[in-house]
């Protein structure tokens, strides 16, 4: 029964970290174009 409760965990760790790293990676990438375009911006007002 332990080793089958293991074994579970152990593939909702797998699929949790299969769909956070992709979505954080997307976050990151939008908050980078967020940053640069903001940093244009503020620039251009200059």
């Amino acid at each position: 029964m332990r080793r089958r409760t293991e074994d579970i965990m152990n593939a909702f760790w797998v699929v949790g970290i299969s769909v956070c790293i992709p979505l954080a990676a997307v976050g990151l990438y939008s908050l980078q174009a967020r940053l640069e375009r903001w940093d244009h911006d503020r620039h251009a007002e200059d």
